[in-house]
Protein backbone atom coordinates (compact mmCIF):
# COMPACT_ATOMS: atom_id res chain seq x y z
CA UNK A 1 0.00 0.00 0.00
CA UNK A 2 2.51 2.38 1.17
CA UNK A 3 4.99 1.61 -1.93
CA UNK A 4 1.81 2.56 -4.24
CA UNK A 5 0.56 5.79 -2.46
CA UNK A 6 4.15 7.62 -1.03
CA UNK A 7 6.09 9.17 -3.08
CA UNK A 8 10.02 7.12 -3.21
CA UNK A 9 9.03 4.93 -0.45
CA UNK A 10 10.86 2.41 -1.61
CA UNK A 11 14.14 2.73 0.76
CA UNK A 12 12.12 3.06 3.85
CA UNK A 13 11.43 -0.38 5.13
CA UNK A 14 15.25 -1.13 4.21
CA UNK A 15 16.72 1.93 6.04
CA UNK A 16 14.64 0.89 8.85
CA UNK A 17 15.99 -2.45 9.35
CA UNK A 18 19.64 -1.96 8.40
CA UNK A 19 20.30 1.72 9.86
CA UNK A 20 20.77 2.36 13.89
CA UNK A 21 20.20 5.28 15.96
CA UNK A 22 23.34 6.25 15.97
CA UNK A 23 23.22 7.17 12.30
CA UNK A 24 21.52 10.44 11.31
CA UNK A 25 20.45 10.71 7.65
CA UNK A 26 20.00 13.42 5.70
CA UNK A 27 16.88 13.78 3.71
CA UNK A 28 14.81 15.98 0.95
CA UNK A 29 11.54 14.40 1.17
CA UNK A 30 9.16 15.65 3.63
CA UNK A 31 6.81 12.64 2.92
CA UNK A 32 9.31 10.41 4.39
CA UNK A 33 9.69 11.59 7.82
CA UNK A 34 6.81 9.34 9.66
CA UNK A 35 7.91 6.11 8.32
CA UNK A 36 11.64 6.00 9.02
CA UNK A 37 12.71 4.93 13.01
CA UNK A 38 15.71 6.62 12.70
CA UNK A 39 17.13 9.87 13.40
CA UNK A 40 17.00 12.43 10.04
CA UNK A 41 17.48 15.77 9.11
CA UNK A 42 15.12 17.70 6.58
CA UNK A 43 17.18 18.81 3.96
CA UNK A 44 15.89 21.88 3.15
CA UNK A 45 16.58 25.12 2.23
CA UNK A 46 15.65 25.78 6.28
CA UNK A 47 18.77 24.14 7.08
CA UNK A 48 20.83 27.03 5.27
CA UNK A 49 22.21 27.51 8.45
CA UNK A 50 24.06 24.30 9.11
CA UNK A 51 24.01 23.14 5.74
CA UNK A 52 24.71 25.25 2.28
CA UNK A 53 22.83 23.11 -0.06
CA UNK A 54 23.13 24.92 -3.25
CA UNK A 55 23.34 23.53 -6.38
CA UNK A 56 27.24 24.31 -7.15
CA UNK A 57 29.67 21.87 -7.67
CA UNK A 58 32.78 24.38 -6.20
CA UNK A 59 30.43 24.12 -2.41
CA UNK A 60 31.48 20.12 -2.80
CA UNK A 61 34.44 20.62 0.00
CA UNK A 62 32.48 22.99 1.77
CA UNK A 63 29.27 21.06 2.34
CA UNK A 64 31.21 17.78 2.67
CA UNK A 65 32.93 19.32 6.27
CA UNK A 66 29.36 20.73 7.19
CA UNK A 67 27.94 17.24 6.74
CA UNK A 68 30.60 15.90 9.34
CA UNK A 69 30.87 18.65 11.69
CA UNK A 70 26.96 17.86 12.25
CA UNK A 71 27.52 14.27 12.33
CA UNK A 72 25.30 13.26 9.14
CA UNK A 73 26.27 9.38 8.48
CA UNK A 74 23.73 8.49 5.39
CA UNK A 75 21.95 10.19 2.39
CA UNK A 76 19.13 9.63 0.26
CA UNK A 77 20.18 10.98 -3.28
CA UNK A 78 17.84 11.04 -6.84
CA UNK A 79 19.86 9.73 -9.35
CA UNK A 80 20.51 12.21 -12.30
CA UNK A 81 20.65 11.75 -16.12
CA UNK A 82 20.57 8.09 -16.78
CA UNK A 83 23.99 7.04 -19.49
CA UNK A 84 25.45 9.95 -18.37
CA UNK A 85 28.87 10.71 -16.20
CA UNK A 86 26.56 12.90 -13.87
CA UNK A 87 25.14 10.35 -11.32
CA UNK A 88 23.89 13.08 -8.89
CA UNK A 89 23.02 16.69 -8.79
CA UNK A 90 25.42 19.05 -7.58
CA UNK A 91 27.96 19.41 -5.53
CA UNK A 92 27.14 15.80 -4.49
CA UNK A 93 28.20 14.29 -7.76
CA UNK A 94 31.59 15.79 -7.17
CA UNK A 95 31.84 14.25 -3.57
CA UNK A 96 30.92 10.70 -5.19
CA UNK A 97 33.96 10.93 -7.77
CA UNK A 98 36.15 12.09 -5.08
CA UNK A 99 34.66 9.62 -2.50
CA UNK A 100 33.54 11.01 -0.20
CA UNK A 101 29.89 9.21 -0.52
CA UNK A 102 29.35 5.63 -1.68
CA UNK A 103 26.91 3.75 -2.95
CA UNK A 104 24.91 1.33 0.10
CA UNK A 105 21.71 0.83 -2.05
CA UNK A 106 20.11 1.39 -4.95
CA UNK A 107 16.10 1.42 -4.79
CA UNK A 108 14.33 2.15 -7.95
CA UNK A 109 10.87 4.32 -6.91
CA UNK A 110 7.73 5.93 -7.89
CA UNK A 111 6.87 9.65 -7.98
CA UNK A 112 2.99 9.60 -7.16
CA UNK A 113 1.87 12.20 -9.04
CA UNK A 114 -1.75 12.02 -7.48
CA UNK A 115 -3.70 9.96 -5.19
CA UNK A 116 -6.90 12.09 -5.84
CA UNK A 117 -5.78 11.63 -9.81
CA UNK A 118 -4.02 7.97 -10.48
CA UNK A 119 -4.60 9.03 -14.09
CA UNK A 120 -1.86 11.52 -14.01
CA UNK A 121 1.62 9.79 -14.87
CA UNK A 122 4.05 8.39 -12.07
CA UNK A 123 7.34 8.98 -12.93
CA UNK A 124 9.47 6.34 -12.03
CA UNK A 125 13.19 6.68 -11.09
CA UNK A 126 15.98 5.62 -9.10
CA UNK A 127 17.52 6.78 -5.60
CA UNK A 128 20.56 5.63 -3.87
CA UNK A 129 21.49 5.57 -0.37
CA UNK A 130 24.93 6.87 0.42
CA UNK A 131 27.27 6.56 3.34
CA UNK A 132 29.74 9.77 4.12
CA UNK A 133 33.02 8.48 3.64
CA UNK A 134 36.25 9.47 6.11
CA UNK A 135 37.55 13.25 6.50
CA UNK A 136 40.41 12.68 4.53
CA UNK A 137 38.91 11.77 1.01
CA UNK A 138 38.81 15.30 0.15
Amino acid sequence: FLLKNISKYAPVPWINAHLKDTDLLLIKNRQLFYYLDIPYLFGSPHTQAALDLRPNPALSEKLYSQLKQIQITHLILDRQIPDTDIRYAPPYDRMYKLGCLSQIKSFKVEQIGSRTLPTLNNLSGTVDLMKIGPKDCL
